[in-house]
């Protein structure tokens, strides 16, 4: 039970972390007012956020959130299936990070040329692609415990599910239907012969 708390809080947690490090500001571009214009002209500043320079690495934040949630509603092979997805989302969003840390200036011309902005006279860059990154790094971690060890951990309650009673014919398939079709309620219980 521990070890599930664990993971899914991990998982959560870290999810968190990349979609709002993904949010924040990761460069900062100063560019000339006016294209062209070199030397003394006017410049302005310029605040890219880790969505607009890596846009899949925060959908990858978004989709590990929604992994944790979905390891809480199922059990066995769909742990492991939900599992298989946050290790991916958790591996893409910190490879994303990472690519901006070895790649940063390309990506940052890129989204300024998508902007319509002249290229950077100079750039400043935050450490919030380093929280991207592990952040990532811990949704990674989080997905292979539950494909490793989700199958084991526990369900959701099952108290309000409808108990099946005694003597009464199992609901479902092709019979309940024709009982419906008949006006019959099928959870009914048989009646009683005498």
């Amino acid at each position: 039970m521990r070890e599930y708390i664990v993971a899914l809080s991990t998982i959560a947690v870290a999810a968190v972390v990349v979609i709002g490090s993904f949010a924040a500001t990761w460069a900062t571009a100063t560019v000339p007012v006016f294209a062209g214009e070199a030397g003394a002209a006017p410049t302005r500043d310029i605040s890219l956020t880790g969505g607009q320079l890596v846009p899949l690495g925060a959908a990858l934040g978004w989709l590990a959130l929604a992994g944790a949630a979905g390891l809480l509603a199922t059990r066995t092979w769909g742990r492991r299936v939900i599992g298989a997805v946050v290790v991916l989302a958790g591996g893409g969003a910190g490879a994303s990070a990472l690519a901006f840390g070895l790649t940063g200036a390309a990506l940052i011309d890129s989204a300024l040329a998508a902007q319509d902005q002249a290229p950077a006279i100079s750039v400043a860059r935050s450490a919030w692609w380093i929280a991207a990154m592990v952040g990532g790094l811990l949704v990674l971690i989080g997905g292979a415990l539950a494909v490793m060890r989700g199958p084991g951990w526990p369900g959701l309650s099952r108290r309000y599910e409808r108990a099946a009673r005694p003597g009464a014919a199992p609901v479902g398939g092709v019979a309940a239907w024709d009982a419906l079709d008949r006006g019959e309620d099928p959870t009914d219980p048989p009646p009683s012969a005498g």
